[in-house]
C-alpha cells in the first residue's frame, strides 16, 4: 500500500518555510506519510495574488520575526534572520526543480540549514557552492562535475 502523499510548497527565501521544513521528517515517520518538495517562487505568488510581502508593512514585519523567534525556539532550531529581498533563491529553487526525491529533500535540507542557521550568507555570490562543500552534495544533487559550479 502507498503512503499518503502531501504536497509541501516551499521557496528558500521563506523562513516560514524553513521552519516547517525542519518538522517534516519526524511528521513523515510518525504518521506514515510522504512529502513531495515542490519549489515555488514565492515573490511572484505573492504579486500574482495582489498581496504585499509582510516585510513591507512594519508592524506585520515585527510581529513576524518575533513569531519567527519563538517557533524556532519551540522547536529547538537554530535561526538566523535575513532581511526579506536581500538575496535570490533563484538558483538554488532552479536546482531544486531539476532534483528528484531523496536527492531533492537532501540539497533543501542543505539549503534551508545553511541560509537560515546563519551558516552561509546568502548575500554572497558563493553561498550556493560553500552550501555543496559544507553538507558534501554529491554532483548528483546539481554541481557541475567538469567546472564544479552549479548546473
Amino acid at each position: 500500500m502507498n503512503k499518503p502523499v502531501i504536497d509541501f510548497y516551499f521557496d528558500f527565501i521563506c523562513p516560514y518555510s524553513y521552519l516547517a521544513s525542519t518538522r517534516l521528517d519526524a511528521f513523515s515517520r510518525r504518521y506514515g506519510v510522504e512529502f513531495k518538495w515542490i519549489p515555488v517562487n514565492l515573490p511572484k505568488l505573492i504579486e500574482w495574488s495582489g498581496n504585499i510581502p509582510p516585510a513591507t508593512v512594519r508592524n506585520k514585519a515585527l510581529y513576524s520575526l518575533h513569531d519567527m523567534k519563538r517557533w524556532a525556539k519551540f522547536l529547538n532550531v537554530p535561526f538566523t534572520m535575513n532581511r526579506p529581498g536581500s538575496f535570490d533563491s533563484r538558483p538554488a529553487m532552479q536546482i531544486a526543480l531539476t532534483l528528484q526525491g531523496k536527492n531533492r529533500v537532501r540539497f533543501c535540507h542543505a539549503v534551508f540549514d545553511s541560509i537560515w542557521s546563519g551558516t552561509v550568507d546568502p548575500k554572497q555570490p558563493e553561498w550556493l557552492q560553500q552550501v555543496f562543500t559544507m553538507h558534501q552534495l554529491p554532483d548528483s544533487c546539481g554541481r557541475n562535475k567538469k567546472t564544479g559550479l552549479m548546473n
